[in-house]
């Protein structure tokens, strides 16, 4: 077990680094000057040779991702060119909202995805089984902005039953949770469905029912826990469009989290943030795969040998 946990972090590495390296280059390639958006477009040429000389700007590539990466070890992801504020201090005042958001659209995700698969599955070809089809095709098909501004306009104005944006209590989490959740329930839907007719119809299901189990234990306890590893997989998978829909979630829903913070970065050409932005989004992706991968051998031993 431990073996297959290191190579897999091992694995995630390299993967962390060209993420890393890509998006270091590709933001650069984006037309817009930094020292032009702090100084001013009517800024002489003497101030924006200054600003440029002073955060490295006048360097070769080569040279500014070396020191990026040097500065990465030591955990120093520079300073904001718009705030001159530390990134990791500007981000950590904003990771927790993101990272709240995040938890809330998987529990939603997990409990709509997990309760509408296991009854398509378990009566299919019936009502139950259209209609959580539609409702599972309604929720993929659907943006995440639109189905955001809907949830406002209904239960934000309308009903006031929660508030349109910010945060504050747990109120201010429903929608944006609900809108980013629903975005990947019907996926984690379909994939339940089709795991669990796969596992109702093999051999160790039906003996259980000539056993006389009850219907309830046979399909959780038996049948369920047999679907695991296809659902565990999608679920994860889930997680990296979660954080691309958290940007616009939270940029709907108005939240200082990370998303909406990265729309402003890239409009300011702010790239230490954008760097620090994308980093963590990366190494919680692969984190999150990670956490997949070591649950495989939870489920099924064999996969670890």
């Amino acid at each position: 077990m431990w073996r297959y946990a290191v190579q897999k972090l091992v694995l995630a590495v390299p993967t962390v680094l060209a993420v890393v390296a890509f998006v270091f280059v590709a933001i650069r390639l984006v037309p817009g000057d930094p020292a032009v958006i702090m100084a001013g477009d009517f800024a002489d040429a003497a101030t924006l040779d200054r600003l440029r000389r002073e955060w490295g700007l006048d360097r070769p590539l080569p040279v500014q991702f070396g020191v990026f990466v040097s500065n990465l070890v030591r955990g120093d992801l520079g300073d904001s060119i718009r705030s001159r504020q530390p990134v990791v201090r500007e981000l950590a005042s904003r990771l927790g909202v993101t990272f709240t958001l995040a938890l809330g659209s998987i529990a939603v995700t997990l409990l709509i995805g997990l309760v509408a698969g296991i009854a398509s599955a378990v009566r299919p070809y019936t009502v139950v089984d259209y209609a959580s089809t539609v409702v599972s095709l309604l929720g993929v098909s659907m943006p995440i902005f639109w189905s955001g501004l809907i949830l406002i306009i209904v239960f934000a104005l309308r009903l006031d039953w929660f508030p349109t944006g910010g945060i504050g209590t747990w109120r201010h989490y429903v929608l944006p949770c609900l809108s980013l959740g629903v975005f990947s329930a019907g996926v984690v839907a379909r994939q339940t469905r089709s795991a669990m007719l796969e596992s109702l119809a093999t051999d160790f299901v039906r003996t259980a029912r000539s056993k006389g189990l009850p219907p309830h234990r046979v399909v959780l306890k038996h049948a369920f826990k047999a679907s695991l590893i296809p659902i565990i997989t999608i679920t994860g998978l889930q997680f990296g469009r979660m954080l691309a829909g958290a940007i616009l979630t939270e940029t709907v829903f108005s939240l200082p989290g990370l998303g909406s913070y990265l729309v402003t970065a890239i409009a300011q050409r702010d790239y230490p943030v954008i760097q620090g932005i994308v980093m963590v989004m990366a190494l919680s992706f692969t984190l999150v795969n990670l956490v997949t991968d070591l649950l495989y051998p939870l489920v099924n031993p064999q996969v670890s040998q």
